[in-house]
């Protein structure tokens, strides 16, 4: 009988080991770059979870495996109190704090920093300097008056500092396409932009002010770092006559930017014109042929647009020897010309052994050269023109030019083989005497 009791006792220990209730977890890993949380439970099958900002909550349900949380689509997502998280953002140096509890399990706080953006252009913005005026599509949605109502009913008073970014994160948050800016005006080419002195009237307020013309973000991000560190040495304090900072380029477009920073290291930047740069001339072969982009991106989904009409800078001037025949002395040769692009016009040369001099009157062939323009041959062009070669390679001068005063020198090579007779020659005077 006893034996009996503790092979129970025994028995009912181990039933009570292998029932034990195994603790459970909720993981919660934060990307801050990305915005995204990543949610993970276990030992459970399910697990209720609640997002807030301050009082609101953005974002709540049920977890039944790993989830993923997009913070920013989730801001994005909460129409109805786009304005409470815009004002949360710009009290707080655009940082949210994002607080995220499981059940009874996890209560947790994340910071996301609201993207930085950027006033669409103002209907009434001046300047003066280089560059063709850009405006935004979304420039006619007004959304002072709804704005203002807001504030006044909530009985909030902001500055202007305060409001600008307000307005910046609200329309960020509640526009649902890409902030695109674009151009009617014509674009000016140059060679250069550095230095160039610019006057802006804008709503855009802020400590210090600078001129700033690039191709992407990255050059802005750096250049606001610079300065920072540098203790504003290079920044004004107006908007008036501010010299161009340019980000270097050989060829291509650059969005001009007004650029505001402020003593607490935020930054504002409002681009304004579009300009293009154009310093590379006209390749020789189409396989080096250059393209620009047709748009320039920037943070906060910016993308200035370069107008299908916009110039071309770059082009391609090919010239090809097709055929030619002959007895070396003279020789018929055929050339083919082809435009594309920005190139201008294609010169030939006839110098030197091309022409051939003679032991007596000069040369065989006048030196000159041809000058062929796009304008009056198209893409392509055939002539033929009389020149001298000798045995082995003969080197044909070429110039090529775009029309922003952009040009190259190549060469074409034409490669020659004479045959030459072994024939005795014939003493005509002793023959005539005979």
């Amino acid at each position: 009988m006893k034996n009996i009791v503790a092979l129970c006792v025994i028995v009912s220990f181990m039933v009570s080991c292998s029932t034990a209730v195994k603790k459970r977890v909720v993981d919660a890993k934060y990307d801050f770059g990305k915005g995204i949380i990543t949610i993970n439970i276990e030992n459970m099958t399910s697990c209720e979870y609640e997002l807030k900002v301050k009082d609101f909550i953005i974002d709540k349900g049920n977890i039944t495996a790993e989830k993923e949380l997009n913070l920013l689509n989730l801001l994005k997502a909460n129409v109805d109190i786009s304005k409470d998280l815009s004002l949360l953002a710009a009290q707080s140096n655009n940082e949210l704090e994002v607080i995220l509890k499981c059940a009874n399990t996890l209560d947790t706080v994340f910071n996301y920093r609201l993207p930085y953006v950027f006033v669409e252009q103002d209907d009434d913005i001046r300047f003066s300097g280089a560059g063709a005026k850009l405006i935004s599509k979304s420039a006619s949605r007004n959304v002072d008056e709804e704005l203002k109502r807001w504030l006044y009913r909530k009985h909030i008073v902001v500055d202007d500092t305060l409001y600008f970014t307000l307005r910046n994160n609200f329309k960020f948050l509640t526009e649902r396409e890409e902030n695109d800016f674009v151009t009617e005006a014509e674009i000016p080419i140059l060679h250069d932009i550095a230095g160039v002195k610019y006057n802006v009237s804008s709503s855009i307020q802020a400590d210090y002010y600078a001129v700033v013309a690039c191709q992407n973000q990255e050059y802005i991000d750096e250049f606001v770092e610079n300065a920072v560190v540098g203790d504003y040495k290079n920044l004004s304090t107006s908007k008036s006559s501010l010299s161009c900072v340019t980000q270097k380029i050989e060829s291509g477009y650059l969005c001009v930017f007004l650029i505001g920073i402020n003593k607490d290291y935020s930054c504002q930047q409002v681009p304004i014109a579009i300009v293009a740069i154009d310093n590379t001339a006209p390749s020789r072969e189409y396989s080096v042929q250059k393209h620009a982009p047709d748009h320039m991106l920037f943070k906060g989904g910016t993308r200035i647009i370069i107008p299908e009409n916009a110039p071309q800078l770059f082009g391609v001037g090919s010239v090809k020897v097709v055929h030619w025949d002959g007895n070396g002395l003279e020789c018929n040769v055929t050339f083919s010309i082809d435009f594309y692009g920005d190139c201008k016009c294609v010169t030939i040369q006839r110098r030197g052994e091309l022409c051939y001099r003679q032991y007596v009157g000069g040369y065989l062939f006048k030196q000159e050269d041809k000058v062929f323009h796009a304008k009056d041959y198209g893409t392509t062009h055939r002539f033929s023109w009389k020149m001298h070669f000798d045995d082995g390679d003969n080197e044909i001068p070429i110039i090529v030019e775009d029309y922003h005063g952009n040009n190259s020198n190549y060469n074409v090579i034409v490669r020659a083989e004479f045959v030459r007779s072994n024939t005795s020659l014939i003493d005509i005077e002793n023959n005539i005497f005979n």
